[in-house]
């Protein structure tokens, strides 16, 4: 119990941060500066730790974050506005799974792979998860060093689905 709570608490508190964040900065890019006067625009995660949602995750691993505070009457079309920044949470949890479905190991997506590889190849899968790591932070390194977008290449479409889905065509 207590191994798995030191692996997970770091994963949920940057889900949580990133989450709330989100909602912060898109709600900032339509005019309103609520979040960023509370000092809540931040990747801080004691910011947006909530006591009580915070016990129910670790208890029964359903909780909540401190919701940023948001201010429709900044926006100029304060309906369309609040759309998007309550996506903007969910849309950021959304990026972070798309990104763990990459077939690069320790990412889930390796495991996914491997599950659906023919048995004659899954030694091949084994060699390389030692080196997954370093394959993935290369990647990562190379992306940002050369402008390319290697890692949107494949979470973009993931992304792309669900944009549309959850704003249903209006992006």
């Amino acid at each position: 119990m207590v191994r798995e709570l030191f692996l997970l608490v770091p994963a949920i508190l940057v889900a949580l941060t990133f989450h709330e964040y989100a909602h912060g900065w898109m709600a900032l890019r339509f005019g309103d500066p609520t979040a960023k006067m509370a000092g809540r625009l931040t990747f801080n995660p004691i910011s947006h730790l909530d006591p009580i949602g915070t016990l129910m995750l670790l208890l029964v691993h359903i909780g909540w974050a401190k919701p940023v505070p948001v201010d429709p009457r900044y926006f100029q079309n304060p309906k369309r506005d609040m759309l998007w920044v309550a996506l903007a949470g969910p849309g950021t949890n959304m990026i972070l799974a798309a990104f763990n479905m990459l077939p690069i190991p320790p990412l889930d997506g390796s495991r996914v792979l491997r599950s659906l590889l023919p048995y004659r190849y899954e030694h091949t899968l084994y060699a390389l998860e030692q080196y997954g790591p370093w394959i993935l932070m290369a990647i990562i390194i190379f992306g940002r060093m050369t402008g390319s977008r290697i890692l949107w290449t494949f979470i973009g479409p993931f992304v792309d689905f669900f944009s549309t889905l959850f704003t249903f065509g209006l992006l």
